[in-house]
């Protein structure tokens, strides 16, 4: 007759559940259906079983119970598992995710959950339906149980330029412009001339924002708005009488639009500036009819219209320049990335500038160059993008190109293997301010010291201080102080704009020859054959990526 040798047993100071088995002589083998007839007798169903373990035991049951003498064999193959639960809060302490785990065999902790609440100060924004559901049946996965109110944040002042829908309504559309687009150059040197009267500028005044609650009851203050007025240091403008967001000209002239206002410059013209004519410094726009010789200067705070040619000469402005004939420096002068004063043809302006082609010469803009024709050994600076002839028809050669975005044109470099190179990605003008920063920086710093040293000496010396003294070098030193302030924010606004620009990119259409190096932040590709044309931009890894074929 055969001997039932299989049991089942718990260990309540491990919870652990032991499978026994004893292979002695017509001992029945254990299978499946018994182990769980005995998990069953013994009310341990919904504990933690180990299905590996369990297999494991049947198994090495079944080769014992076939060999003499074997010993008694035992194995865990389970335990019993109270219940768990967590409270995951976010950063911004808006949401409350409750993971609460089933119990296998020990303990439920779904009537610990609100004490855990309360415990951790949660007391706003309770989802009573689902905490209750999740309560009710003894499990879930991140359930959202708590919601706080985030504040509505309001909207600092702003302003908006009208001068574009006057530039619409003139004819003067700007933007970009179709690779393969007519354009005519000729007409770049028209200026938009306002009256006295037209509104320029739209200020929208700032809307606080509202405080929202979180879910530890806590208000949460939106974030400050700035509501700053027009700017206090316009010229040709002013807010209009019945309208103190509405900014109109004060004159007939030509609008500079500002972050915070527009300036009215009034126009100048003339027929060509030489040594008759002498050097122009002008605090608007001027509109030259012929060429600008060589040797002269040009400085204007507004826009620098030439119809003919460019020399050697100097251009500096405020706004756009545009040239309608070309730009032609001396070859016998190195170009360099200062530019080489009156010795070559120099543009440097705070807008975009337009010509028909550009040699031996350096032009600097904050904004875009577009030139129609070629580049031969200059050096070129945009803050935003430089394009080189339109349809593919563009040739840069030699030199040196940088653009804040994209270097646009038909082939870059010479058969000559002629050194030419592009830089795009960073705004080549950020450098240069974030120098000229920290030079002031410093010095303020140098004037605060001294500043400090007479108030320390003034404290050991009290009668040198009557007589106002104190209380100005007081009020300088806190006017220093602000300044510093100032300068720092500055600086961290810089060193965040100074990153690679995610649009970084080189595209030329259809030949790039040995010689060329492009830029792109700091990484760099080298043209070593001549080849096809392509384009040139980072990855998502930061490295340099192209279609370009040898």
């Amino acid at each position: 007759m055969e001997r039932i040798a299989f049991s089942l047993s718990f260990a309540a100071a491990s919870n652990k559940l032991q499978a026994n088995f004893d292979p002695k002589e017509g001992a029945k083998i254990p299978d499946r259906p018994a182990f769980d007839s005995e998990l069953a007798i013994k009310g341990w169903t919904g504990f933690y079983l180990d299905e590996t373990a369990i297999a494991q035991f049947l198994e090495q049951a079944g080769v014992l119970a076939a060999t003499p003498g074997a010993e008694p064999l035992a194995a865990i193959v389970g335990e019993r598992r109270d219940g768990s639960l967590k409270l995951d809060v976010s950063l911004d302490k808006m949401n409350v995710l409750l993971t609460l785990v089933a119990p296998q065999g020990g303990k439920s902790m779904a009537d610990e959950v609100r004490p855990a609440m309360q415990a951790q100060g949660i007391v706003f924004g309770i989802q009573e339906e689902a905490l209750a559901a999740t309560l009710a049946a003894g499990q879930g996965e991140q359930v959202l149980i708590a919601v706080g109110i985030p504040p509505q944040e309001g909207e600092s002042a702003h302003f908006d330029s009208l001068i574009e829908a006057l530039r619409a309504a003139h004819g003067h559309v700007e933007g970009e412009v179709a690779e393969d687009a007519a354009i005519d150059y000729h007409d770049l040197g028209n200026l938009l001339i306002i009256h006295a009267g037209t509104p320029l500028m739209r200020r929208t005044p700032a809307v606080l924002g509202v405080p929202g609650t979180d879910v530890f009851g806590i208000s949460v203050p939106p974030k400050p708005v700035s509501d700053p007025p027009f700017s206090a240091n316009l010229k040709g403008s002013a807010p209009a009488a019945n309208d103190s967001n509405e900014l109109v000209a004060l004159i007939d002239g030509q609008p500079v639009p500002g972050s915070d206002g527009v300036d009215v410059n009034p126009l100048v013209e003339a027929d060509q500036i030489d040594i008759e004519t002498g050097n122009v410094k002008f605090d608007g726009t001027v509109q030259v009819k012929g060429d600008v010789k060589a040797g002269m200067h040009i400085h204007a705070r507004g826009d620098v219209v030439i119809g003919g040619t460019l020399e050697a000469a100097e251009i500096i402005a405020g706004g756009n320049v545009v040239v309608q004939g070309g730009i032609v420096g001396r070859a016998d002068v190195q170009t360099g990335a200062q530019g080489g004063g009156v010795e070559t043809a120099t543009i440097r302006c705070e807008g975009s500038v337009q010509a028909k082609f550009v040699e031996h010469g350096v032009v600097e803009a904050r904004g875009d160059i577009l030139i129609e024709r070629a580049v031969r050994q200059s050096e070129l600076s945009a803050g935003h993008n430089v394009t080189v002839g339109a349809s593919g028809s563009g040739h840069i050669m030699g030199g040196r190109v940088r653009a804040g975005l994209t270097v646009r044109t038909g082939t870059l470099g010479a058969s000559s293997e002629t050194p030419t190179h592009i830089q795009v990605g960073f705004d080549p003008y950020l450098n240069r301010e974030k120098v000229s920063t920290e030079a002031q920086r410093k010095k303020k710093l140098e004037d605060f010291a001294k500043i400090r040293q007479l108030l320390d000496f003034l404290d050991h010396h009290p009668a040198k201080g009557e007589g106002g003294v104190r209380e100005k070098a007081e009020h300088t030193l806190a006017a220093i102080e602000g300044d510093i302030h100032t300068l720092d924010a500055t600086l961290l606004q810089l060193n965040a704009q100074m990153e690679v620009n995610d649009g970084a990119m080189v595209v030329v259409s259809k030949h790039v020859h040995a010689g060329v190096v492009i830029h792109i932040g700091q990484k760099h590709w080298e043209a070593r054959d001549d080849g096809s044309g392509g384009s040139w931009r980072l990855d998502e890894h930061g490295e340099i990526i192209s279609d370009w074929v040898s």
